[in-house]
């Protein structure tokens, strides 16, 4: 094994991102560590983008220019080279589609400022002032130990310990030793621990359950009178929409001085109802209290409300499973996950809290 990967630097000795590949069937990528120290066979995870840099008005500029200058939000400026080695791709409009390696940035500050930023390539579409561009870092810059989220960005292994702001060499392909939480099965993928921060556990697939899901029923209530001498009355629902008959509830307020018979309703339409009696209701009149309902949107069926690891709401650890454990199926009350990512599969399970050889698949 090259002594390269076992070694960290203080200052930077190769592009972020860069490769490289060892006879041992394993491979690396030259990475800067974040403010916090790792621990040797730790899973890493890269910055995440910050969402107030995304579709950012850009300036006109033409086929040619190395520059791209954007209109940041206010209160979020960037400071000198915060995206130096990381991406602008253009999102939409003119130039969309294209991604351009950051070089440099001067920085921005205050409200509603302009940031121009310096790029590698040249513009190959021009853009306009309708031209909308997002702000990426590089993923291989001031990495750190993930969480368990499902938006982590998971990079690959610290081969060995680093101090924080070093440099060095991230493993994210081959045989590696990485802390294992809970029971691993030799052949068996693995992903990321949910429970323990930087350490992976046996790749679970959860099936979501089928249920409807609604956005929510509008409610409207109201009195209405059948007054002596009449036997309907035409209530304005103020909907916005015809509701259909089971939406609509009619009740009595009282006796009457005469027998009224039955209630019915009809003449539906997009803003009013009729409500009916049998017969005239008499010298009391007739109160009535009615109710509509619509559904606002149509259930959407199998998908549950949200895709997200955080969604789960029991999960089985396999330590307390005794036959079979990974064969069961984790039960979600409705609730569904997004597929987790494959980080390798086990080459040799230890007991948890220990280290495990990984076949890392993430280059």
């Amino acid at each position: 094994m090259s002594s390269l990967v076992i070694e960290t630097y203080a200052s930077q000795g190769a592009p972020l991102g860069e490769e490289l590949a060892v006879p041992t069937d394993r491979v690396y990528r030259y990475t800067k560590n974040g403010p916090k120290p790792l621990a040797a066979g730790t899973i890493l995870q890269g910055p995440r983008p910050n969402t107030s840099h995304d579709n950012l008005t850009c300036a006109a500029a033409a086929v040619g220019k190395t520059e791209i200058t954007v209109t940041l939000a206010a209160g979020d400026p960037v400071t000198i080279n915060d995206y130096k080695n990381g991406y602008i791709f253009i999102n939409d409009e003119a130039g969309e589609g294209y991604v351009y390696d950051i070089v440099s940035t001067p920085g921005a500050f205050g409200e509603d400022v302009t940031c121009k930023f310096k790029i590698k390539q040249q513009l190959v579409v021009a853009l306009t002032t309708s031209s909308q561009a997002t702000l990426i870092p590089n993923i291989y810059e001031n990495v750190s130990r993930p969480f368990g989220d499902p938006w982590d960005i998971i990079l690959g292994v610290a081969p060995v310990a680093v101090p924080a702001n070093e440099y060095f060499w991230c493993q994210v392909r081959g045989p590696a030793a990485v802390l294992q939480a809970g029971g691993l099965f030799a052949g068996r993928g693995v992903m990321l621990s949910q429970n323990k921060p930087g350490a992976v556990e046996v790749l679970k697939q959860v099936v979501p359950i089928a249920r409807q899901v609604h956005s929510g029923v509008k409610e409207i209530t109201g009195t209405a009178t059948i007054v002596s001498g009449q036997t309907t009355i035409v209530v304005t629902h103020g909907l916005g929409k015809a509701p259909s008959l089971e939406d609509i509830s009619v009740t009595a307020g009282e006796a009457g001085t005469a027998d009224w018979g039955n209630l019915w309703v009809d003449n539906i339409s997009s803003t009013q109802f009729t409500i009916n009696c049998r017969t005239d209701p008499s010298t009391n009149n007739l109160d009535l209290g009615w109710r509509v309902t619509r559904q606002v949107s149509p259930p959407i069926g199998t998908e549950a409300a949200q895709f997200q690891q955080k969604g789960v709401e029991q999960r089985l650890p396999l330590e307390t499973l005794r036959k079979e454990p990974d064969e069961v199926l984790t039960e979600v009350a409705g609730k569904a996950t997004i597929p987790e990512r494959v980080i390798g599969y086990c080459i040799n399970p230890r007991v948890s809290e220990e280290y495990a050889l990984v076949y890392l698949t993430l280059s």
